[in-house]
């Protein structure tokens, strides 16, 4: 049930901020693996991370958003998600079921589009949860999302009708060319067919971008669009995360160790390389950036022992390198 949380934002700032975090997430995740992101794969997953902080109201701008104090409420969905959650009690189930609401199994809570939260809906108000730092769990619950909804709703069907509307008007001026320069004419009037289809295109283009305007809800639509332009690229970014979640060593609970213990031992023996690899860089990270937090002291306070260290070091921990290691021992 324990793990590690890599997402947690550093507070100062001056060396945290929710840009580090993402910096440093997706900078260990090259470090340890194999087969590190391509450059629209970081770009993707970046973005990703953006909009989830956002979600769990961490502005990447506003350094005085970035603590998580749990004596804060944030309310679940909004931003860019066109969904609001409801605190549904247990009993009142059917009835909310009834009246439009649906079932997330992953935030056990029901919720509804924002702009059906009215009449007998608003008898539940929306559901708070404490204020805390998002997961991998989040993450790739966020992901998901907007995998379905990017590629399966009205704006990507409106820019495939576009694809089809240029394919289509780029065929029909070739044809144009290709007959002025050979004076090709039928009963004065130039390939009837080609037209028509082009006339077709365009109407479903315009078609499909009425039903796109009209499904703007959010105001992040656009954006959203933009960012995640690719299926492929989204699509091999969700794998990427996938596997991170299969390995079990993200999780928000923190190991319950005794403060009062000088030696705190991480077993890793059941985990693959690049699973060990994973864990103990963004380890070394979150205690690098504490002792950075805490400044200059006169005391020792933390010393990590690692067996079989070249399983660990990467190319970064060479001198002048921004490796972890190399970045300690310095």
């Amino acid at each position: 049930p324990y793990g590690l949380n890599p997402l947690r934002v550093n507070p100062d700032p001056h060396f945290g901020g929710v840009r580090k975090a993402i910096q440093n997430f997706i900078r260990t995740l090259d470090a340890a693996s194999t087969t590190p992101l391509g450059v629209k794969q970081e770009a993707v997953l970046g973005n990703v991370l953006v909009d989830v902080y956002r979600e769990f109201e961490f502005d990447i701008d506003d350094p005085a958003s970035w603590v998580a104090n749990g004596a804060q409420a944030r309310l679940v969905g909004g931003h860019t998600a066109n969904r609001l959650y409801l605190a549904v009690p247990f009993e009142d189930k059917e009835e909310a079921k009834a009246l439009g609401a649906r079932w997330d199994g992953t935030k056990r809570l029901w919720w509804c589009h924002t702009e059906n939260y009215a009449g007998e809906l608003t008898r539940w108000k929306p559901a708070y949860r404490q204020r805390e730092y998002p997961c991998l769990r989040d993450v790739l619950e966020y992901a998901e999302r907007v995998h379905l909804e990017r590629f399966l709703g009205t704006d990507q069907k409106a820019i495939f009708a576009l694809k089809v509307l240029n394919k289509t008007a780029k065929s029909y001026q070739n044809k144009l060319r290709a007959a002025a320069s050979l004076a090709r004419l039928s009963n004065g009037e130039f390939d009837v067919e080609s037209r028509e289809a082009l006339e077709g295109a365009r109407k479903e283009a315009c078609e499909a971008f009425e039903r796109y305007a009209n499904s703007v809800q959010t105001g992040h639509e656009l954006e959203s669009l933009i960012k995640y332009d690719s299926p492929d690229v989204l699509k091999s970014t969700l794998n990427r995360l996938q596997n991170l979640q299969r390995t079990g060593i993200f999780k928000d609970a923190a190991p319950p160790f005794d403060p009062g213990c000088p030696v705190w031992r991480y077993q890793l023996r059941a985990l693959s390389q690049e699973e060990k690899k994973l864990f103990v860089l963004f380890k070394l990270q979150e205690i690098f950036y504490q002792a950075l937090q805490r400044g200059e002291g006169a005391d020792t306070v933390e010393i990590v022992v690692l067996d079989e260290l070249a399983v660990y070091c990467t190319a970064g921990d060479a001198d002048e390198g921004d490796g972890i290691i190399g970045t300690i021992c310095r």
